[in-house]
């Protein structure tokens, strides 16, 4: 089972690669708008609109749910085997469940002004001090023996 939530994870967390490095097309596309002056014949009404929609996206992007998503993921497998101080795991699950539920919420209209952000700061306050703690520390193992799987 444990397994099997890892892996999931790590799909939400490629999907999250994968969705970000496609972001930076949206920035390519101001980029040129910006810069594409007398080449780009185009009517100012036109580079209004096409300004328009390139910013009227989210804050945070798509990319942003998969993080949440597999964020949640690994804080529930962080808490579930005890390798970093349980207020610590349960501050995880608790900031990414906020994230995963606000983000879509956004994009859908019902939260607006930047809450999200607060959110995302919150997260934050999680990650630094877990990173921080398994760099130092290191993960506790497992007291648990292991069965092996057969397939």
């Amino acid at each position: 089972m444990d397994e099997d939530l890892a892996l999931l994870g790590l799909v939400f967390r490629v999907g999250e690669g994968l969705t970000g490095a496609m972001a930076n097309h949206t920035t390519l596309q101001i980029l040129w708008l910006a810069s594409s002056g007398a080449a780009f014949a185009a009517s100012p009404a036109a580079v209004a609109t096409l300004g328009a929609c390139s910013f009227s996206a989210p804050e945070g992007g798509t990319h942003a749910i998969f993080f949440a998503m597999g964020s949640t993921l690994f804080s529930c497998l962080l808490l579930r085997g005890r390798t970093v101080p349980v207020a610590l795991a349960w501050f995880g699950v608790a900031a990414s469940i906020l994230i995963a539920v606000a983000l879509p919420l956004e994009y859908a209209g019902f939260i607006s002004g930047g809450r999200v952000t607060w959110l995302s700061i919150a997260m934050a306050l999680n990650e630094v001090p877990l990173g921080l703690w398994l760099i130092i520390r290191g993960a506790r193992s497992s007291t648990l023996e292991r069965t092996p799987t057969v397939a």
